[in-house]
């Protein structure tokens, strides 16, 4: 069964990324000039610090291996299609193990290919499909470990991996963030920890937020509060009628931190300080994010969006409240899954939708176990007669 499962899916993954390819070939935009150009000065002078480029290295030393295969941007989109392929299979491995069922790892992986704006970015020189890729193939290793499979090679290449992803994108501290938290629940409820676990859970509480505060410094968090906008850059088309939705009228008594405080105290007082209108841009971003909505779409997208959205969140939660996974891991999926959504919606959400695509892999995982028996029970009750 497992093999026909792999085959299937193989086979359903050479249509969706064959099919990708042929509409959409090499892609570039904006942002592509950024990777590259970084890319070509880590080639000269080694790996170096430089302010914001810094958090999505892991994305330019990607670029460079594969253009030291084959020096083409074609090479660059095989090495994240081959990627893609891995995360796919890693997946369904997850979805096996965690709830010892393989239709689990089948549904997961038919939401990872079905909801195809995932292997989308695949064809894009844009590091998004890096780390999806990377999230799958950690939550995989993590999987591995809670499960008491670990041994010295999976945790030397799976704690590479965490690392790659969180220099992927600066919301890559999301998986760290999961990780700690998770580490730190163990810490407190195990009595071998007792003595030292107060020191563990300052320790990495202040790590966090170190991290944190150095990603914040280069963000214009305060700037998108002054402007209202819910999407990136959206005041530049403000004419457009879409737009009335995308723009929040900011209150005239907005309150504006000093901009020698430390960006995390610039960013956390520009909340505390407008706590009406924070509460209002945020859930109008957490709205657009959370259903991939956008007014720009065309009705058949929102509607298509929702409805594979919708039922899947559904059975995310009742696993993550009723199901039968280990708590430090459900723990480990509930602050990735929040420190991905708070880090997206209390800044910026992005024109394309492209900043949910890398957490959906996990919810469709954690959704899938559920999803497939209720699918199955569906199918039995219309298929077999009753007498």
């Amino acid at each position: 069964m497992t093999l026909k499962h792999r085959l299937f899916l193989s086979i359903l993954f050479v249509i969706v990324n064959g099919i990708l390819f042929w509409k959409l070939g090499v892609s570039v935009d904006d942002d592509t000039e950024s990777f590259l150009t970084y890319a070509e000065e880590i080639k000269e002078r080694g790996i170096f610090f430089k302010p914001h480029d810094f958090w999505y290295i892991a994305y330019p030393l990607f670029i460079i291996l594969m253009t030291s295969i084959h020096d083409s941007l074609g090479m660059v989109v095989f090495g994240q299609v081959a990627l893609s392929y891995l995360a796919l299979m890693s997946l369904y491995a997850s979805g096996k193990r965690l709830f010892g069922n393989p239709k689990a790892g089948l549904v997961a992986g038919l939401l990872f290919l079905g909801f195809f704006m995932i292997s989308f970015w695949n064809f894009w020189i844009y590091c998004e499909s890096l780390l999806i890729s990377l999230n799958c193939l950690s939550i995989y290793f993590l999987i591995k470990w809670f499960k008491n499979e670990g041994n010295l090679g999976n945790y030397i290449l799976g704690i590479l991996v965490i690392v790659a992803a969180f220099f992927t994108k600066p919301t890559g501290i999301a998986l760290l963030g999961g990780i700690l938290i998770s580490v730190g629940f163990i810490f407190w409820v195990n009595e071998k920890f007792r003595k030292v676990r107060w020191a563990g859970l300052i320790g990495g509480f202040f790590l966090f937020i170190l991290l944190l505060n150095q990603m914040l410094s280069t963000f214009g968090f305060v700037e998108a509060y002054q402007m209202g906008e819910v999407v990136y850059n959206v005041h530049k088309l403000a004419d457009k009628d879409y737009a009335t939705w995308l723009i929040l009228e900011v209150p005239e008594n907005l309150f504006v931190p000093a901009s020698e405080l430390p960006p995390i105290f610039q960013f956390v007082s520009i909340i505390i300080g407008n706590p009406i209108y924070s509460l209002q841009l945020f859930g109008t971003k957490l709205f657009f994010f959370l259903f991939y909505l956008r007014p720009y779409y065309s009705l058949a997208h929102n509607a298509l969006a929702l409805a594979v959205l919708l039922p899947v969140y559904v059975f995310f939660f009742h696993e993550m409240i009723k199901g039968s996974i280990s708590k430090p891991f459900k723990i480990l999926v509930f602050g990735f899954i929040l420190i991905s959504i708070l880090s997206t919606s209390l800044m910026t959400i992005n024109w394309n939708s492209r900043f949910l695509v890398p957490i959906l892999p996990v919810i469709f995982l954690i959704a899938a176990n559920k999803l497939g028996i209720v699918f199955q029970k569906g199918l039995e009750k219309n298929l077999i007669p009753t007498t």
